[in-house]
């Protein structure tokens, strides 16, 4: 089950927001860090590729000017030893640049991070939720059309054993998600949260069963 973390914040935010409003606040920073942090990554990205195709070029020419020259040099083993120096020079002011690009990166990163805030955990627990019911949503539109050339019963019977693969999915999800909750200002209580979710969803699978044994009456 996949999730646009970013946009589902927003959506949430753009209903609930009001509710808590600082946490609201910290979510909307946290979204503008790490939009900061992906530029810096995409930037670095960019500059250590710059620098590599400017080492490929650079042994290239080294190779080209050794070919160049071959025919009228008397001795090989010199010029290839020449050759392999030159390389070895631009390999390894690669390897430092490259190296200082990521440390550098690395830090600009590192101070985003530590100034982000930490929100309740009610407020993480909750958009979780909110983000594993989106995902429902979205996938039992897509149940909805494989149920769709089916009548009566056959349909009604279709569509409760896709709500039921689609609630346990969504456990799944809220148990993945779980470990976030240590990231909040009360992991315990937005494990709680989950877990009372978890608890509901068990309770509506529960439902699902019955009326299958009821209205199709069959075994399970």
């Amino acid at each position: 089950m996949l999730l646009n973390v970013e946009q589902t914040i927003i959506d949430y935010l753009n209903k609930y927001g009001f509710l808590f409003e600082n946490d609201a606040l910290i979510l909307l920073e946290d979204i503008k860090n790490q939009n900061q942090i992906q530029r810096i990554k995409d930037l670095y990205k960019k500059k250590r590729q710059e620098i590599k195709d400017k080492k490929d070029s650079e042994i290239q020419s080294i190779k080209d000017f050794a070919t160049s020259v071959a025919k009228d040099y008397s001795d090989e083993l010199d010029l290839n030893k020449i050759v392999k120096k030159k390389k070895e020079q631009v390999i390894k002011l690669f390897v430092t640049r490259n190296n200082l690009l990521k440390k550098e990166a690395i830090r600009r990163i590192k101070i985003i991070n530590q100034s982000g805030k930490v929100i309740s955990g009610l407020s993480l627990a909750s958009i979780i939720i909110y983000g594993s019911i989106q995902i429902y949503k979205e996938e039992l539109k897509k149940m909805e059309n494989l149920c769709s050339n089916k009548i009566g019963k056959e349909r009604k019977k279709c569509m409760l054993k896709k709500k039921i693969k689609l609630a346990k999915n969504r456990i799944s999800f809220l148990n993945t998600a779980k470990f976030k909750c240590k990231d909040s200002k009360d992991p315990v209580s937005c494990k709680s949260k989950l877990d009372q979710e978890k608890l509901k969803i068990h309770e509506k699978i529960k439902d699902y069963f019955r009326q299958l044994r009821e209205d199709m009456g069959m075994e399970w």
